[in-house]
């Protein structure tokens, strides 16, 4: 394979990426955005609720920032810090949880999500659960994209090239953390 269509499949897998985690979060937004919003408001009489409900809404959004963004606007109407912290731990656990699921082989889970996904958006009247048919093709197309870079980044692992770089990140700590707290931004 060569060097430039290695980079532009990896370049659409990971906008595919991109776009399918958008879609999923902004999907359950949708559908289940009022029932996210009191959960996380009832998690203030509980730490361990508190830190559930920081978990769960972090699997669900697939986001510990979004889950902190909400945790912080109920903190502006008297959460109480230690809720909020919990909340805000629940979620670090949640997206630790979410990374370890997709290390496994879920590549048997794409078609499925993405024919009940297309099945629930195209042949439910009722608009409420249009969001849920679009969860369903938004994990699908993230499991597509997380194919398409694993696959294309095969060759990769016999690099010298790739090989000499990751050595060097690993021989320069402050440097690795510079480029880790660029690409966040």
């Amino acid at each position: 394979m060569s060097g430039t269509y290695i980079f532009f499949n990896l370049l659409g897998g990971v906008a595919l990426l991109l776009f399918s985690l958008t879609l999923v979060k902004e999907s359950v937004l949708k559908a289940f955005g009022g029932k996210i919003r009191r959960s996380l408001g009832r998690a203030v009489f509980s730490r361990w609720r508190a830190f559930g409900v920081g978990l769960g809404v972090t699997c669900l959004l697939q986001s510990s920032t979004a889950t902190a963004l909400l945790a912080s606007s109920l903190a502006n109407q008297g959460l109480a810090t230690a809720s909020g912290l919990a909340i805000l731990l629940g979620a670090d656990v949640g997206t630790t949880l979410v990374a370890k699921v997709l290390t496994f082989d879920l590549s048997w889970l794409q078609p499925l999500f993405l024919i009940t996904g297309i099945i629930v958006m195209s042949f439910n009247k009722k608009e409420k659960h249009r969001p849920i048919g679009a969860i369903g093709v938004g994990l699908g197309l993230m499991l597509l994209a997380l194919n398409i870079i694993v696959s294309t980044s095969e060759p990769m692992r016999d690099s010298l090239a790739i090989q000499s770089v990751m050595t060097a990140l690993n021989d320069e700590p402050l440097f690795s953390l510079l480029l880790r707290w660029q690409a966040r931004e």
